[in-house]
């Protein structure tokens, strides 16, 4: 590699530089105070082209610098690149630069943020002023004895490995850093978030970690990578908690706990239930194996199962409803018992269980939403004797599903062919009934029953307009084969 040399004051300080505008090399003598960072000087092979400091990983140390000054010619944002030991007696910065600050710390300026980049060594005593920071840098902290930090209001971000190394890491307890809660690795231990910390950051592997929040917003303090720990977390607050915000939170919690005289909520090993312990509302995903929904529970909530990883759901005799999307992407879940009083199973409820392939419906069941058991594991449906409704797709992807029987005369609706499966034997009809008057088609027929259900809106007692649907099939490819295969009829229901 060519390299060039930046000599400034007659060789105190020298930097090594290739033609790709890269400096990658230092040397300062022993004594000097002061380094400049600048793009005078240095030849490109690129036109316009700013140098980037990359000296992050070069093991040498200067500490008898003290300040550093960032030339005004330093234009553009992750062109120096330090390690805190390189400069660990730095006191202050000088900026001219745009994109740098000056202040005791380095900061650097991007659209509307400001990373906080070197805190350098920072003795025991010296205070840490980050007014401005909303992104801490990894190992941002490194080798900083402070914990004396101000200013943390408008921090929004922090890297997993910004305080590695640092006086917070080494202390192996939890600090509190003015808004800011640095969380160690402590073993048992429960932690409270007072109410005005506006940002959180764990350190290191943590063991099975119990926090006590005062309201669900706080929640959101905790860092990207908390959903891959082990915590309980205890809601402190009596406030009511939105369903929806419990189950986008509980994703990468073991659970979470409510004191026994909330008003709201209670919670049931690593599952949350309404007071009244009717409906259950979400179960963490780290639950696993099998799962038995409490006698009383009337509905599973909205995604309450979501991509959870259970084998097995018993459901009491109490379970009415499943709700929409309860247990969508399920994929270790195979086999769901139990139900004896199930009415509703909501639109998406086992959507993509992959290997589902036991799940009864009893004869209570009154409506299957659309794409209801799509892409599961199912081989054999016997659709219950009053059943009223079908969705769309209900079965649709299921591994070789087939209909035990024929679709049953009480059915009101069903909007598009159940079951999209070319290796299926026999015709189903479908009775459709508005009012008094009824028609049958065939529920094979994929992608035309919805085009009649339109034509059927308007439902006319007249059996010559039905008739006429064999005249208005414009959009199926085949409309000889449709004929033959579709018998259509109308007639007034007898007393």
């Amino acid at each position: 590699m060519r390299t060039e040399q930046i000599i400034q004051n007659n060789g105190d300080v020298i930097f090594y530089h290739n033609y790709h505008g890269q400096i990658y090399d230092i040397s300062v003598r022993p004594g000097v105070k002061e380094v400049t960072f600048t793009a005078s000087g240095i030849v490109s092979l690129y036109q316009n082209y700013c140098p980037v400091f990359k000296l992050k990983n070069v093991k040498k140390q200067f500490p008898d610098v003290e300040r550093l000054i960032i030339d005004k010619s330093i234009s553009g944002k992750n062109l120096i690149i330090l390690s805190n030991f390189m400069f660990p007696n730095v006191k202050y910065i000088y900026s001219s630069s745009e994109h740098y600050e000056s202040g005791s710390v380095l900061k650097e300026k991007s659209f509307n943020n400001i990373k906080l980049c070197n805190t350098f060594c920072k003795k025991a005593d010296e205070i840490i002023d980050l007014s401005g920071v909303t992104i801490i840098s990894k190992d941002a902290f490194a080798g900083c004895q402070s914990t004396h930090v101000i200013q943390t209001k408008q921090i929004k971000s922090i890297d997993p490995a910004a305080f590695d190394g640092s006086a917070f890491a080494l202390n192996g307890r939890t600090v509190i850093a003015d808004t800011l809660l640095i969380v160690a690795n402590e073993s048992n231990a429960c932690i409270d978030i007072p109410s005005n910390i506006t940002r959180m950051a764990f350190l290191g592997p943590l063991n099975p970690l119990r926090i006590r929040i005062q309201n669900l917003s706080q929640l959101s303090l905790l860092p990207d990578r908390f959903h891959t720990r082990k915590l309980e977390c205890e809601i402190a607050s009596q406030d009511f908690i939105e369903p929806h915000k419990l189950v986008s939170f509980s994703s990468g919690l073991v659970s979470f706990v409510f004191p026994e005289n909330h008003p709201y909520y209670m919670s049931i090993g690593s599952a949350i239930y309404t007071k009244d312990k009717k409906r259950l509302i979400v179960c963490s995903q780290s639950c696993t194996g099998s799962f038995d929904v409490p006698e009383g529970v009337e509905t599973i909530g909205q995604h309450a199962f979501l991509c959870s990883q259970i084998k097995e759901v018993h459901l009491p005799k109490s379970v009415k409803k499943i709700d929409d999307s309860a247990f969508t992407r399920a994929k270790n879940l195979k086999a769901v018992t139990g139900g004896d009083s199930l009415v509703s199973i909501g639109d998406y409820s086992f959507f993509e269980c992959a290997s589902l392939d036991t799940m009864p419906l009893p004869e209570t069941l009154r409506f299957i939403g659309a794409s209801a058991f799509s892409s599961t594991a199912l081989k054999t449906v016997h659709l219950p004797a009053h059943l009223l409704h079908v969705g769309n797709c209900s079965f649709s992807g299921a591994t070789a599903v087939s209909m035990a029987a024929y679709i049953p005369g009480s059915l009101a609706a069903l909007y598009s062919a159940p079951v999209h499966n070319d290796k299926r034997e026999g015709h189903y009809p479908i009775r459709l009934q508005i009012g008094d008057a009824v028609t049958y088609m065939d529920a094979a027929l994929s992608g035309s029953v919805q085009e009649i259900d339109m034509h059927l809106s308007a439902f006319p007692d007249d059996e010559k307009y039905i008739r006429q649907l064999y005249l208005y099939t414009p959009s199926i490819k085949n409309p000889v084969s449709f004929k033959v295969e579709l018998a259509v009829m109308a007639y007034k229901e007898m007393d």
